[in-house]
């Protein structure tokens, strides 16, 4: 328990020493009796949770852990302290405040803390209702990386400004552009005292539609909830400032002049009327963040990745658990800067360049040196636009790259969802630049990550592989280049005469010496290494072989379909049959709903198609 092993599996190790027979005779000890409260005894009596648990009383054992933090300097991740029967000038006896930021948070916030902000709470992590409050920001990668945490039994704007005046104490003035938050106005209030106003004040579109899904209860009538609740959703993702304008003063309209509408009216119009520029999407435009899924995905982690999903009833263990999320996350960013990990943003940009292939060329049409239309795959009367916004990468450190485009994130927009709202390279963006393609200029590729890759095995080259040919010497740079996920071409040999004596020289060499080794090593990188490069030879020549023989080569892998050779696998299945609508979550309209919506909203005077799930039929 000492190192850390769980009970779970000290259980099943005793449980297992047991025989199958269950009898006495068998020797069957008091030890094979073990429960979790043996353990949990155990572990008490010997103090075995020591750096977590430094005292019985919760209370003590956190100040114990404060006092250990400030003896550390300059690394005290302990920026504001105060605990209940304390007294303060600022917050009363019975409050609590615990504010923490390690020197890799501080780092992390001077470095990402001027883009994007957001803030969000959580409960359930002890038995005193304490909140715990996490400040994210998001880094090159596109990852949410948590900067700060607040312990606090408050939830109110005191403690928020307590919050952010600490942060500034450590980091200074660093004003980030855009601030997301949930409903509450609290967070931005108390943010905006301290730290100043920001460029875009938005809110967790997630929480903007729970919270209209909560109100709707307010629509008497059925049919008439479901259908506002889809005009809402088609309203908010309206891209059309002017347009969105139009349709969302008709829509209150509608709904002021229907009785079964009224309460949900008097609602709408006082909480969300007068803030739409932060929660319409018209107004937050390639900002790249529409949720706070950051955070709940943070909270999520603690609960159930260093909690094991399970109730935590003391203070001592949550604040054990953020220490080793935020040591986790130290080498989680060092595994991306070194090994160069792919993040979710960059599997987003592979995957839209893959789907890019699906847009033909002759839909593709340049209106202007730096505008293109795209014909919408999904409606043919439809055209995106994807504008050229920059020749080069703004940004010194972006990683956030496309290498067969040779763009980034910052160089192209569309008008699509995906790049308006994710401020992601959509699949247009990469059919424009695949049609628009440009010579590389010769700095770029020397500065690409290939490039410094080939220069770092030229010394390996030329150190291990001195006795080798120029052609030898290129086909291990290849296989080389092929271990670290990267593709050289191999350089053409400058010999015009036939090479095939040469090679069938050499690989009845190669025979000879493998039936001198009596066996291989199973497990043995060298091994490993010589198969690839065997496959990889075994194609190249399979390159050379004529069409018609290329039928009979049976080491050809690129015309072996393997999967024809595996027979289908059974799994288990559900029987039971699936909900088609989940309760509880916004309702979204199709395209012609939606199109429909908007024209009914945006011209009250003209006739729409009434396209409802509740009847069989059409209306004009």
């Amino acid at each position: 328990m000492s190192d850390g092993v769980s009970f779970e599996r000290i259980l099943e190790d005793i449980q297992r020493s047991i025989t199958n027979s269950l009898t006495e005779s068998d020797g069957i000890k008091r030890i094979h009796l073990t429960d979790r409260q043996d353990l949990r005894n155990i572990s008490k009596e010997f103090n075995v949770t020591a750096a977590v648990t430094k005292h019985q009383n919760d209370l003590f054992s956190v100040k114990i852990w404060v006092e250990e933090m400030r003896a550390l300097g300059n690394d005290n991740p302990v920026l504001y302290v105060k605990f209940q029967h304390e007294e303060d000038p600022v917050f009363k006896k019975d409050d609590f405040v615990l504010v923490l930021m390690t020197q890799f948070q501080r780092e992390m916030y001077l470095q990402f803390g001027n883009d994007i902000v957001c803030i969000d709470g959580t409960h359930g992590l002890n038995a005193y209702d304490f909140h715990l409050y996490s400040l994210v920001i998001i880094d090159e990668f596109g990852n949410g990386v948590p900067v700060a945490f607040c312990f606090s039994n408050l939830k109110s704007t005191l403690v928020y400004r307590k919050f952010f005046e600490s942060i500034k104490m450590q980091v200074g003035g660093v004003t980030p552009r855009v601030f997301m938050s949930d409903s509450e106005t609290a967070f931005y209030n108390a943010w905006e005292s301290i730290m100043g106003a920001v460029e875009f004040k938005l809110l967790c579109l997630w929480h903007v539609f729970k919270n209209w899904m909560e109100n709707s209860n307010k629509i008497t009538n059925n049919h008439k909830r479901e259908l506002i609740k889809k005009v809402l959703r088609t309203l908010c993702y309206e891209t059309d400032p002017e347009k969105f304008e139009i349709c969302l003063e008709n829509f209150v309209i509608e709904l002021q002049n229907d009785q079964d509408t009224l309460s949900f009216y008097t609602y709408f119009k006082k909480e969300w009327y007068s803030i739409r520029k932060e929660w319409a999407i018209c107004y937050r435009k390639y900002i790249g963040i529409s949720t706070n899924m950051v955070l709940e995905s943070l909270h999520k982690q603690i609960k159930y990745h260093y909690l094991l999903g399970l109730t935590c009833k003391r203070l001592d263990k949550s604040i054990h658990a953020l220490m080793r999320l935020t040591n986790r996350d130290v080498f989680k960013r060092l595994i991306k800067l070194h090994r160069g990990k792919p993040s979710g943003k960059m599997r987003c940009i592979s995957k839209s360049h893959e789907n890019s292939t699906t847009v033909k060329d002759e839909h593709i049409s340049l209106i202007t040196n730096n505008l293109w239309s795209v014909v919408s795959s999904s409606k043919k009367d439809f055209a995106y636009e994807v504008t050229k916004i920059n020749n080069a990468c703004p940004e010194d450190l972006c990683s956030l790259k496309c290498k067969p485009c040779n763009i980034c994130i910052h160089m192209y927009v569309c008008t699509c969802l995906d790049s308006i709202i994710r401020l992601n390279m959509c699949k247009h963006i990469h059919a424009v630049c695949r049609v628009s393609s440009s010579p590389v200029n010769s700095s770029e590729v020397e500065n690409s990550p290939v490039s410094a890759v080939s220069d770092s095995f030229e010394n390996l080259l030329d150190v291990e592989n001195e006795n080798l040919s120029p052609s030898e010497t290129d086909f291990h740079a290849a296989v080389l280049m092929e271990e670290k996920g990267k593709r050289l071409p191999l350089i053409p040999i400058n010999n015009t005469e036939n090479m095939k004596p040469q090679i069938l020289s050499k690989l009845h060499s190669v025979i000879e010496m493998c039936r001198t080794i009596e066996t291989f090593p199973s497990e043995n990188e060298d091994t490993r290494v010589i198969n690839r490069m065997v496959d990889n030879l075994m194609t190249k020549l399979g390159s050379y072989v004529p069409n018609s023989l290329k039928s009979f080569v049976s080491y050809n892998k690129e015309n072996t379909d393997m999967r024809k050779k595996i027979s289908p696998q059974t799994y288990f299945v559900s029987t039971q049959k699936k909900k088609k609508k989940l309760k509880g979550v916004m309702p979204c309209a199709t395209n012609p709903h939606a199109s429909e919506i908007i024209r009914a909203l945006h011209d009250r005077d003209s006739m729409a198609m009434n396209i409802s799930d509740s009847f069989d039929h059409t209306y004009i």
